[in-house]
């Protein structure tokens, strides 16, 4: 086997890798042998592996010193040797918590309430993705063409930042989240406004203007994520690592293209249910909890009107150990 220069450090073990041999280990890469977590079949230990191929070299680290000789020797190997002694490590088991509706809060003594309202989202091969990203683009993740930026920011001067966000899991459903931060008196309004443009979104279809922009976000930006080797180093490992289905980027921009405003409009009515949803919010609650009323006049919200007045107060926790800070 040629030889390949060793450096060794606390971290692991770095081999630098002649041209060849990075071109054939791409060309096993390419056969959907390494660059993911991986067990040797004769080992109980597992490793992770990254490739660079450069112009004249390659580098192949290890997290696992002491199976570098016999994992280098391997990956040296033929794709046909690699498939054989290798084995993909399992996916990842589901979180087993369940979410359970409601009004969240952590006392901190702040000028502003921080605010997350969520609930369990979807994985990226769920058939509605397209049109949830398409959806979450019109109602919050979409800067100031969005409508929950409009609101709670253009139209009412609630909040510096406001916004929405789909993180669709790999092995099991991700999170659907909008946010914000405002002044502790007007918390309770901005929730308020955004569950507003949640039950607009269920109830009435969007906009021809508003589905064009979303859409043509999506595929005027698609070349972005190509711009660089680096950038393309990133994706294609990554969906190598997942199993990402091939054809996903090849017909990216024709199925953000087939999302219709039904489609939309029926996402929403299965994503932006509030009631199934959890509030948190992290603020000073003597001064949340009231709302935006003046002078013992009641104003246009506040916090007792969500979830029937129930709250549950949760510890302010050490980040470091997790334990309920004094």
């Amino acid at each position: 086997m040629p030889r390949m220069a060793r450096r060794a450090s606390s971290e692991g073990t770095q081999w630098d890798l002649s041209s060849g041999q990075a071109k054939a280990l791409c060309m096993a890469r390419r056969g959907g042998a390494i660059l993911a977590p991986w067990k040797l079949a004769s080992s109980d230990r597992t490793f992770g592996l990254n490739l660079q191929e450069h112009r004249n070299s390659g580098i192949l680290w290890l997290d696992a010193p002491s199976e570098a000789g016999h994992a280098v020797e391997l990956f040296a190997a033929t794709p046909a040797r690699l498939e054989t002694e290798l084995e993909r490590m399992p996916i990842p088991p589901a979180p087993t918590a369940t979410l359970k509706p409601g009004m969240y809060h952590v006392e901190k003594e702040i000028p502003q309430g921080k605010v997350f309202i969520g609930m369990r989202g979807i994985t990226r091969d769920d058939p509605d993705y397209f049109a949830a990203i398409v959806m979450n683009e019109i109602l919050g993740g979409g800067g100031f063409t969005s409508r929950i930026m409009k609101t709670v920011r253009s139209d009412e001067g609630l909040a510096y930042s406001a916004g929405s966000g789909i993180d669709a899991g790999v092995w099991y459903p991700g999170q659907f989240r909008a946010s914000f931060q405002s002044k502790n008196a007007t918390v309770a309004l901005a929730i308020k406004l955004i569950e507003g443009e949640f039950d607009k979104m269920r109830e009435t279809p969007v906009t021809a203007e508003e589905l064009e922009v979303a859409k043509q976000s999506f595929i005027e930006t698609f070349p972005r994520s190509f711009e660089s080797k680096d950038a393309m180093l990133g994706i294609f490992v990554s969906d190598e690592w997942t199993g990402r289905d091939n054809a996903y980027w090849q017909t990216y921009r024709d199925n953000i293209s087939k999302v219709t405003a039904a489609d939309v409009q029926r996402v929403a009515q299965r994503m932006l249910d509030f009631d199934k949803m959890a509030v948190f919010v992290v603020g000073d609650w003597d001064t949340i909890a009231p709302g935006d009323g003046l002078g013992g006049k009641p104003g246009r919200a506040r916090m007792a009107d969500f979830f029937n007045d129930q709250v549950e107060h949760l510890p302010l926790r050490d980040p470091m150990t997790m334990q309920p800070m004094k």
